[in-house]
Parts: C-alpha cells; structure tokens; sequence
C-alpha cells in the first residue's frame, strides 16, 4: 500500500501539493489518482479533511469536459434513495 499524498487546500481554493512544495490543478490532483496514487486533502486554515468534496469536484469537473459519467436517470436515483435523513 501507497504512502497517502497529502494536498492542502488553501482559501484562495489553490491546492499545494506538500510532497513536491508546489501548487497543482484539479487535473493534476486528478492525474496522481488516476496513476494509482492514494491523496488526502486538508484545508490549510481549519486543518479539516476535505478528501471527499475534492474528489466530488472532479468527478464534476470530468462531468463538463466529457460524456457523463452518470446519466441523469442515474443521479436522480441517486438523489431519490440516498438517506438524506
């Protein structure tokens, strides 16, 4: 298993890659997964893991620049059993 490739977030919405002591792009962000590399994305100021919403906005990202990925019968369903409670 891969060493987790930490990236923080900076309020500007600028991503640092702490390995490389640079700033990256989602497509960057987007290729170190793609060649099988495990990130965590922390919010530079709160500290706070934002892994999740990162990894959500480039799904978004490929949803604009490609075929969708999701259908629009497949995010409705998504969003009509998904436990919103």
């Amino acid at each position: 298993m891969s060493e987790i490739r930490i990236i923080k977030k900076y309020p500007n919405r600028r991503l640092y890659d702490t390995v490389i002591s640079s700033y990256i792009t989602l497509d960057d962000a987007k290729r170190l997964i793609v060649e099988g590399l495990d990130v965590q994305v922390i919010d530079a100021r709160t500290k706070d893991d934002i892994t999740h919403n990162t990894l959500l906005q480039i799904l978004v990202a490929q949803e604009e620049q490609q075929t969708p990925l999701f259908t629009n019968a497949d995010l409705q369903y998504l969003i009509q059993y998904r436990d919103w409670e």
